[in-house]
């Protein structure tokens, strides 16, 4: 049975994405790897060499009485099949799988555990990232948005795209 072999990221909603990536840059030491202030993400690593990401800062943090901080939470699995294994026993559990994208860098399959908790489990392929692809062992993915050149996605056949349809 496939397992998690360790935490991947940890994703944040943030009010003041500019002072937050100040705090974990500027005090915390970690450096910049990714960043795309129009959609307002930004991702840092201890170690950009070794570790892509981190902490991955995303605007969008609801009111102060609003407790939703946490974005995702990101976890490693040691091979693709462990990955495959573990989409097969989300859907069989029936957890909500919110979707299967293909970062290049890693194969990462979004669901929300017991208590609704945004989730990943994703897969490293040694590729450098460029773009995301949705259901990466299915035929015909769709490119979805750049990290260099940012695009809205666009609605396949007429249909707006669904992000609680099962891949």
């Amino acid at each position: 049975m496939a397992r998690v072999t360790g935490l991947g990221h940890v994703g944040i909603y943030v009010r003041d994405l500019e002072r937050m990536v100040g705090f974990y840059r500027d005090v915390m030491g970690m450096q910049v790897t990714k960043q795309n202030w129009r959609l307002g993400i930004v991702f840092l690593s201890a170690d950009p060499q070794a570790v892509d990401h981190e902490i991955a800062l995303m605007r969008g943090r609801p009111s102060a009485d609003d407790p939703h901080l946490i974005q995702q939470i990101s976890m490693r699995v040691e091979t693709l099949d462990d990955l495959r294994d573990f989409h097969r026993r989300l859907r069989a559990e029936a957890y909500r799988i919110e979707h299967v994208v293909n970062h290049a860098s890693a194969i990462g399959c979004y669901f929300l555990d017991p208590e609704g908790n945004r989730t990943e489990v994703f897969w490293l392929t040694g590729r450098a990232q460029a773009l995301q692809r949705r259901s990466p062992w299915r035929r015909g993915s769709r490119v979805g948005t750049s990290w260099s050149a940012p695009r809205p996605p666009q609605p396949s056949r007429g249909r707006p795209p669904s992000r609680s349809r099962n891949p």
